[in-house]
């Protein structure tokens, strides 16, 4: 427990940076007309396995997994997006719940995507990492995420740079940290 609340303290502490440093109203890598080739499906779904293999053998139900979408090195940064890892979500055995924005566009919408997918959209660096909550959180988490809650909780109105207390806009981190901190209360 001790390294998941180190972990999600480095998250919270970095988001500031997140949002600004980020382009605005992207989905972790820029508009530029992008056709996945051969390679780039290959090592997404490779990156999905792994992912899978460690899930299972955890025994979670739930876990936040992140990805370098972006380069955020010159800040000191890994990992530009996060969403929940959901076992047995009624779309698959683990289904990534998370938000994204369209590409240039200020409106975002809720995903549920396979691991591999999750890692499709042309990452920076194709790693992840898999952070595991308590048990107790875990069973938050699935009874929320199985709810309407997600969709209450998220706001259509992204912004990349969205203030954590605002209630005008969200961002797609925001949108995890808020449900996070609910199952947390």
């Amino acid at each position: 427990m001790n390294a998941l609340r180190r972990h999600l303290h480095a998250f919270l502490v970095a988001i500031p940076f997140l949002c600004g440093v980020m382009e605005p109203a992207l989905a972790g890598r820029t508009c530029d007309p992008w056709i996945p080739t051969a390679t780039s499906v290959s090592k997404g779904l490779e990156l999905g396995k792994p992912s899978f293999d460690l899930l299972e053998a955890s025994g979670a139900e739930v876990a936040l997994i992140a990805r370098a979408g972006q380069d955020l090195t010159q800040y000191r940064l890994r990992y530009s997006h996060v969403g929940f890892v959901r076992r047995d979500h009624p779309d698959g055995r683990w289904t990534v719940v998370h938000e994204l924005n369209g590409c240039g566009t200020a409106t975002s919408s809720l995903y549920a995507q396979g691991l591999g997918n999750f890692f499709l959209d042309d990452p920076f660096r194709y790693e992840a990492m898999i952070m595991i909550p308590d048990i107790e959180t875990q069973h938050r988490l699935v009874a929320m995420l199985g709810g309407a809650l997600p969709q209450t909780m998220h706001d259509s109105h992204y912004n990349v740079v969205a203030y954590p207390f605002s209630t005008d806009d969200q961002n797609s981190n925001q949108w995890v940290l808020e449900l996070l901190a609910r199952a947390l209360s």
